[in-house]
């Protein structure tokens, strides 16, 4: 029997611990830009209550500079930012001349937060939370230049910071990840909500919010042609959820509304068993591909809400390589020694690109999907994806298996490349989601894949962490992946949608 090798799941998970106090008014809008602290974020302590005090402790644990930190950050601003140099100084510009506005300029054509943004004003009170004398998170890494990143661009700007705090393979889900912050922007305010959307050049929450209705779109026409053709081995499924602490407030039913669109499940929780039941959750929706989210021994101190997304994607091609034809061969690593690899091998008419610096691929899946393998180098590798021409093409391309760990603060550090800081701050405003102060401490994410004859199987699991505080008839060209190269998985044309190029699992095989 034919194994079929699906794509990919992948959660998104926003752990979220609030303030040791209830907050009666939308947190200070004073902006602490700080690197993330310890795995998860802590309680944001009352400053005017013993309890509080005794609950989350000392703030000067957090304050120690990560040297992991300094070093993917100084990484990542030598082998990456250094094109970007001119456009990430006119961002900064840009946002300190606005220092003395109410809110921060995020596209450097508007001065006033549009209206789209705006938050219903909050009854005043005389009694304002203390403004915190010391940040909960890291110091700041200098330098740190801005990215100069958009919606369209922000998945190819994660895939290079991510490649510079890895060694090897390696592979990610920028689609999981814009889902978990979808949930954390329908639950902030003020600066910390345009912050958020900064990060991706976007102008106000309706323009963040039709990019994810255009994917579930897409994820209803799929899944529908697919029960059509009575394939039930193919499948994208979408699945989110938000968890609170049982003693907490609910979710404000503003928020709860903004949820539909992810159509996110409400659970509550007790510290004694969260961690299970969150794996569980995580297993049962990325079909058992990653079993454990948490480690046993994860800390719930202080632990207060959860965002999870997962995503699973699964599909065959829609020319499948002959097993008989798969050979042993050599691929030449990144470090210039060769291994031994299985590889498949196929000719058809593939779109294919080819100049300078990139050659690329693409092998179409069931379904409106793809696999496109790059040689060379990622720029603007959308762009060319566009510009792909159908070409006799000899495909050769190895078998793989990857999973990655994103656990040690890649993805914070990539958020505050992009401008997101105010989020990793007692200063956090998500008062829109619930009646209680919290901050984001963490990003983790997990991933997996297995590519064969039959088709692709992937996994990924991100957690956002927050505590309380055509052919021809020429010869065919040959695309052979004997030597590293880049993978996406993405959306191409469909009936349901317009949209197109969505990037739901990226990585690379260097080895």
């Amino acid at each position: 029997m034919k194994k079929l090798i699906s794509l990919t799941s992948l959660i998104c998970v926003i752990f979220a611990s609030l303030a040791g106090c209830i907050a009666v008014t939308p947190p200070a809008d004073t902006a602490q830009n700080t690197m993330p602290g310890a795995a998860i974020a802590a309680d944001t302590a009352d400053k005017n209550g013993p309890e509080s005090a005794a609950e989350t402790g000392s703030p000067d644990t957090f304050a120690a500079t990560d040297p992991v930190t300094e070093r993917q950050t100084e990484a990542y601003t030598e082998d990456v930012t250094a094109p970007h140099t001119e456009k990430a100084t006119e961002a900064v510009t840009e946002k300190e001349t606005a220092a003395d506005t109410k809110v921060p300029e995020t596209t450097g054509e508007k001065e006033t937060e549009p209206a789209s943004t705006q938050r219903p004003p909050e009854p005043q009170t005389t009694e304002r939370p203390p403004e915190p004398t010391e940040p909960v998170t890291d110091a700041p890494v200098e330098p740190r230049e801005k990215l100069d990143v958009d919606l369209r661009n922000f998945d190819i700007e994660l895939m290079k910071f991510i490649k510079t705090t890895q060694d090897g393979n390696y592979m990610i889900s920028p689609l999981s990840l814009r889902y978990a912050l979808g949930m954390l922007i329908a639950g902030s305010s003020g600066r910390t909500l345009n912050e958020l959307l900064g990060a991706f050049h976007v102008t106000d929450v309706g323009e963040f919010e039709e990019y994810i209705k255009q994917f579930n779109a897409f994820e209803d026409g799929f899944n529908e042609s697919a029960g059509k053709e009575e394939e039930e081995r193919r499948m994208i499924r979408l699945a989110n959820s938000v968890w609170k602490r049982e003693d907490l407030p609910d979710f404000n039913e503003n928020y709860k509304l903004r949820l539909q669109m992810y159509k996110a499940e409400h659970y509550d929780f007790e510290l004694t068993d969260i961690v299970k039941r969150v794996n569980e959750w995580a297993k049962i929706k990325t079909e058992g591909m990653i079993p454990e989210l948490l480690p046993a021994d994860f800390s719930t101190d202080n632990l207060a809400v959860i965002l999870m997304n997962a995503l699973y994607f699964k599909s065959s091609w829609v020319d499948q390589f002959s097993r008989d034809s798969t050979r042993e061969g050599d691929f030449t690593k990144a470090d210039g020694t060769a291994v031994t690899k299985q590889f498949m091998k196929l000719t058809d008419s593939f779109r294919y690109y080819s100049d300078n610096e990139t050659t690329l691929v693409t092998v179409p899946m069931k379904g409106s999907a793809a696999v496109t393998f790059v040689l060379g180098k990622c720029d603007n590798v959308l762009e060319k994806l566009d510009a792909a021409e159908y070409r006799n093409v000899e495909i050769k391309i190895p078998k793989f298996e990857v999973e990655t760990s994103l656990d040690n603060k890649e993805l914070v550090n990539f958020m505050h490349l992009c401008g997101a800081d105010l989020i990793f701050s007692e200063s956090a405003d998500f008062s829109e989601m619930i009646d209680h102060h919290i901050y984001v401490n963490d990003i983790i994410q997990k991933t997996k894949i297995s590519l064969d004859e039959y088709g692709v199987e992937a996994a990924a699991v991100t957690v956002i962490d927050t505590r309380e505080k055509a052919a021809d008839p020429s010869d065919p060209v040959r695309f052979y992946a004997d030597r590293p190269f880049s993978f996406f998985i993405h959306t191409t044309t469909s009936e349901w949608t317009g949209q197109k190029n969505v990037i739901m699992f990226e990585g690379e095989i260097t080895e």
